[in-house]
């Protein structure tokens, strides 16, 4: 591989490290994850939910394990880009999707909380 086949990556990306999505993106078009991940490019006016919906939901789980999975975390919120007008259809969507990742989260942290009590893990030497 030479220089001009390698993607250049960004101090900040370097920092935090990548998350399974970026490195799928990476592997199947190294170009598309440079002008999304990297250049932070995207069209005008659109988003998709997935992302919206993801995004949110790993900021709640960020929070749920800086929080030792035990006190109480904090529900991100759904953010939609400053530049989308949102239709009735998709404040409809917008409403379902909250309560989704409100339900989610509950559901994981039970099930996660639980589960860590039992489990007996053993120190490796």
């Amino acid at each position: 591989m030479n220089n001009d086949d390698r993607t250049i990556i960004n101090a900040a990306s370097m920092a935090t490290g990548f998350t399974q999505s970026e490195i799928t993106v990476h592997d199947a078009c190294a170009e598309k994850w440079y002008r999304g991940y990297n250049q932070l490019l995207r069209k005008k006016g659109v988003f998709h939910w997935h992302n919206v919906y993801g995004s949110a939901m790993h900021s709640t789980l960020e929070d749920f394990y800086l929080n030792g999975a035990q006190g109480p975390y904090e529900l991100a919120m759904l953010q939609i880009p400053n530049d989308v007008i949102l239709t009735a259809n998709d404040e409809e969507r917008l409403q379902y999707y909250a309560t989704l990742l409100r339900l989610q989260a509950e559901r994981y942290a039970l099930y996660y909380c639980q589960d860590a009590t039992q489990m007996d893990i053993k120190a490796l030497l």
